[in-house]
């Protein structure tokens, strides 16, 4: 079938949070359900289900800026009983495309870095979830940072083909519109 998106309503994007979302991610990397609904209401959160025909098989919730033209691809996921069914390939292109399509100039994310490893099985895991993004016209930029403790590098699926300087200005952007202060003074931005 084909893969959609769908814009989630505030009482879906609860049921999703509580219940996948604090499961799917570490309790340090999640953002609080109360400011994700606030940030919504402000029009600055974009919350998707996605589809398979009917079936909703997971969600990419994307952050917006205030002066910015990017998404912040904040949190995506497939459904547990989904996973290791080839979804997680074929939605790439589909958040692509409804980026796009959404008249964005693209796409920016964090991936944990894999240089910064607990043991090799910590290594390869984020390893293979920097080269997922890689297979799909994701890039690797030049900027990097440190959020709540963890590595992270920078990507970003470019329509635009911005310069770094450009896509860290976006970043500062879309952290300040969706982190609250507190969360703010643990995430240290840098350029390589």
């Amino acid at each position: 079938m084909d893969l959609t998106m769908r814009r989630l309503e505030s009482g879906e994007v609860t049921e999703i949070y509580e219940r996948h979302m604090v499961r799917d991610f570490p309790k340090s990397e999640l953002k609080p359900l109360a400011l994700i609904l606030e940030k919504m209401e402000e029009g600055l959160y974009l919350p998707y289900g996605l589809l398979d025909g009917q079936e909703r098989i997971g969600y990419a919730f994307f952050g917006r800026g205030r002066n910015t033209g990017y998404l912040l691809l904040d949190y995506l996921a497939v459904f547990p009983q989904f996973r290791s069914g080839g979804y997680g390939t074929r939605l790439l292109p589909v958040l692509a495309s409804y980026v796009e399509e959404g008249g964005y100039d693209g796409i920016v994310g964090e991936v944990e870095d894999p240089a910064f490893f607990q043991s090799e099985e910590d290594r390869q895991i984020k390893e293979r979830r920097l080269q997922f993004y890689l297979r799909d016209r994701f890039e690797q930029t030049d900027i990097a940072c440190q959020m709540f403790g963890t590595e992270m590098l920078i990507l970003k699926l470019d329509f635009k083909n911005a310069d770094t300087d450009e896509v860290y200005r976006c970043f500062e952007d879309l952290y300040q519109a969706n982190y609250t202060e507190e969360q703010r003074r643990h995430v240290r931005l840098r350029k390589l």
